[in-house]
């Protein structure tokens, strides 16, 4: 019995669909980019053995939208981040005060957002909430807990306009600091804060604040300069600034910045070459988030 012309046509139409995304996916990626940042998601997921090694898996997966292995390294840092109090490990002991605590559940709550874990994002915020109200004492540190107001800040105007005056003030307390000790490491805390608070000034469309932050980041150069300057991603250190130079290149794109998302494309495309040819699991986490970042930026921009 031949096939009823209904069913035929809505087939024939499927895969043209189909065929016509295959197609686009290819010219849009002829370096076959998204698998890289497959594959890199796979080995970290499969080496990590702590929160924060956890959570670039957790977050590359939130992005590609990938459910399945989303909630499984979800769940898997959220059950180490429960653990941390308990273990007597000593290469933990930096995880085990609330700032980190609070900058990993704002990654947990970025994650959730992006992929549309709809009661994750209020359990993330309640719990990240909650770690930045408590008093900081000496094993807090206060980069951490600056890149936590930035992670709340973005998810929505309610929590930007809650967090913007904390946010902001965090993020100079760690300029001020880098002012006074001119160490390359408190330049790359106080320039990540910045980074994301730009990213939620941008989600927000509060471009006065957008303006000032990227007048904090430039200082007498451009965005670019000062991020390459002010990070660095060798086999020795990561500080990861080609994804900090495509998350500000998203943050361009979300508010309409037209000419700061052209000036870093091809600053962007450079510290990304540069970030795959290291094969450290930092360089392929920064990649990773560079890469989906950035096609996010242009996808955005096309809007």
């Amino acid at each position: 019995m031949g096939m009823p012309r209904k069913i035929f046509v809505s087939i024939m139409s499927l895969l043209a669909i189909f065929l016509f995304q295959l197609s686009y996916a290819a010219k849009s990626d002829p370096s076959d980019s998204t698998q890289d940042v497959i594959t890199n998601a796979a080995q970290l997921a499969a080496e990590a053995q702590d929160p924060y090694a956890e959570s670039l898996p957790m977050m590359i997966y939130a992005e590609l939208g990938d459910q399945p292995h989303y909630q499984n390294t979800k769940n898997r840092m959220i059950e180490l981040l429960n653990g941390l109090d308990i273990n007597t490990d000593p290469a933990l002991q930096w995880m085990q005060n609330n700032s980190f605590k609070a900058w990993m559940w704002g990654r947990i709550l970025l994650a959730a957002q992006n992929i549309h874990d709809n009661s994750q994002v209020q359990a993330a915020r309640s719990k990240l909430t909650g770690l930045l109200k408590q008093q900081p004492t000496a094993a807090d540190n206060a980069a951490f807990t600056a890149w936590g107001w930035g992670y709340l800040a973005a998810l929505n105007q309610e929590t930007y306009q809650f967090s913007k005056k904390k946010m902001m003030d965090a993020a100079q307390s760690l300029a001020d600091k880098y002012q006074q000790s001119g160490k390359p490491a408190d330049l790359s805390d106080a320039l990540w804060a910045w980074v994301l608070n730009i990213q939620a000034a941008a989600r927000a469309h509060d471009r006065a604040t957008y303006e000032a932050i990227k007048t904090k980041i430039t200082g007498n150069e451009t965005v670019s300069t000062a991020l390459a300057h002010g990070l660095s991603h060798t086999a020795a250190s990561n500080d990861y600034p080609a994804w900090a130079l495509a998350k500000v290149r998203l943050a361009a794109a979300t508010i309409g910045d037209e000419a700061l998302f052209l000036a870093l494309k091809a600053p962007v495309e450079a510290s990304i070459a540069e970030a795959k040819a290291i094969t450290t699991n930092g360089a392929k986490a920064e990649y990773s988030f560079a890469v989906l970042d950035n096609k996010l930026a242009e996808s955005n921009e096309k809007k």
